[in-house]
């Protein structure tokens, strides 16, 4: 019996899903999730006619799906910190489900974009399993791109929306916090590279980011709900005659537990659309040593490199 797979129905099955203790059913008669002990009650209550096509299994879900969910979750992260605690889980093996979500609970916004990105990757499952049925049907497959891309960067953005304050930069209000967590950049250098290395990184860190602080510094600041420092993104003016419509970079760092869940893009999609409202046409990052990573995010919002600098025209003029 041909059914439309609703946003209810979805979450019902998903749930059904999960639960590797029973093997349940979806009946497109009563549009409901029954279990193999229902079913079978119904049968010899003659409820439900066993040669009616309207009983299907549900999607293939077993524990060793739900562990490469872990891994691949694990691996999406850009956060080297919590990254290494849950690669540490995964390895230990024991108890993983439940280790797993306990680190997860000391990081309540990657928690939240976890509950996101295992739901997304079990409603691909689910779309697999019902348009395999389309085709038994004789119906055409449905696109599920949503789940695939958009979707699931969509679901992120507005995560961050609700987990995050973003407000200008008070240097009053401000700049100790920023100040203290820019001296844990230093650290993070001296442990990510040992000896003579670490410290020389560390120290050009600390006079790049002092250098680029000055009187008109400006920029934004964002800090989860609880008002914990999460990032900034500081900017300057150029004081010469010829640059009053020019900021360059100064500063953008993200704390290590928030890293990958898109702050740096956010902070600066909402600097660029400041100074293109107060009249700057250009945003100038020199002197900064950018990671790969952010590279491409600098792509998408305009930033061209050239040489070692990258530059974004914020007027049309």
């Amino acid at each position: 019996m041909i059914f439309e797979l609703t946003d209810l129905i979805s979450k019902e099955i998903i749930f059904a899903m999960e639960n590797q203790n029973e093997t349940c059913f979806f009946d497109s008669k009563s549009k409901k999730v029954i279990s193999a002990t229902e079913l079978e009650a119904n049968f010899q209550e003659e409820e439900i006619n066993r040669d009616e096509e309207n009983i299907y299994s549900l999607p293939a879900w077993s524990s060793g799906d739900g562990y490469k969910v872990l891994e691949k979750f694990t691996q999406s992260l850009h956060s080297p910190k919590i990254q290494k605690e849950l690669e540490t889980v995964l390895a230990n093996g024991r108890g993983v489900f439940k280790n797993f979500k306990n680190v997860l609970k000391s990081y309540p916004e990657i928690y939240r974009r976890f509950d996101i990105f295992k739901e997304n990757e079990m409603r691909l499952r689910l779309m697999d399993w019902y348009n395999a049925l389309r085709e038994l049907w004789g119906l055409e497959k449905l696109e599920q791109e949503y789940y695939e891309n958009d979707g699931l960067s969509d679901k992120y953005d507005d995560l961050l929306r609700e987990d995050f304050l973003f407000r200008e930069y008070d240097s009053i209000r401000d700049k100790n916090l920023i100040d203290e967590n820019s001296s844990a950049i230093s650290e993070e250098l001296i442990e990510k590279y040992p000896g003579e290395l670490g410290q020389v990184c560390a120290q050009l860190w600390e006079h790049q980011y002092k250098e680029g602080l000055s009187d008109t510094v400006n920029g934004f600041v964002c800090r989860t709900l609880e008002d914990e420092f999460a990032g900034c993104l500081l900017y300057s003016t150029i004081k010469t005659a010829r640059a009053e419509h020019t900021v360059s970079l100064s500063a953008c760092f993200v704390n290590q537990n928030y890293r990958g869940l898109g702050i740096a893009k956010e902070l600066f999609s909402i600097s660029i659309s400041y100074l293109r409202n107060h009249g700057i046409h250009w945003f100038v990052i020199a002197n900064q040593a950018v990671p790969q990573i952010l590279e491409s995010t600098l792509s998408q919002l305009g930033f061209e490199k050239k040489d070692s600098i990258f530059v974004a025209k914020l007027s049309t003029d």
